[in-house]
């Protein structure tokens, strides 16, 4: 009886441990292809703007709740839709080229992956 009682005992610490270690990995989990983009020597007023590909590794949808930016001369643009698992979604961002000189600008991604919110996308270059 001591016997099935010690390897019951053992037999449910080991699930919950395992229950546990699995609660730590759940969740949407936000995985960014590349996290800078250089557009290289850009023309003043020309049209610079590039993607951020990411990808939901978790097992729940992904929200993106907002993009920031650290000046008005960098302009997200994301979708509102959840990102379910596996799938992937897009960060657009657009430069104004109108000043010339280099650049190098943050984008702050804020979403429900509670390991890494924000993520920090770079974008950098030069205005001829």
């Amino acid at each position: 009886m001591k016997n099935t009682l010690t390897t019951s005992l053992l037999t449910c610490l080991l699930l919950a441990g395992t229950a546990l270690a699995q609660g730590e990995k759940s969740g949407a989990r936000i995985k960014f292809i590349k996290t800078e983009y250089n557009f290289g020597t850009l023309k003043q007023n020309d049209s610079a703007e590039c993607s951020f590909v990411f990808q939901n590794t978790g097992n729940a949808p992904l929200v993106v709740a907002s993009v920031g930016t650290t000046c008005g001369c960098t302009v997200p643009q994301w979708s509102r839709k959840p990102v379910m698992p596996g799938k992937y979604g897009t960060v657009k961002v657009r430069y104004n080229t109108s000043h010339k000189g280099s650049f190098r600008k943050v984008v702050s991604v804020k979403s429900n992956d509670t390991s890494q919110s924000p993520c920090i996308l770079w974008i950098k270059g030069k205005v001829e």
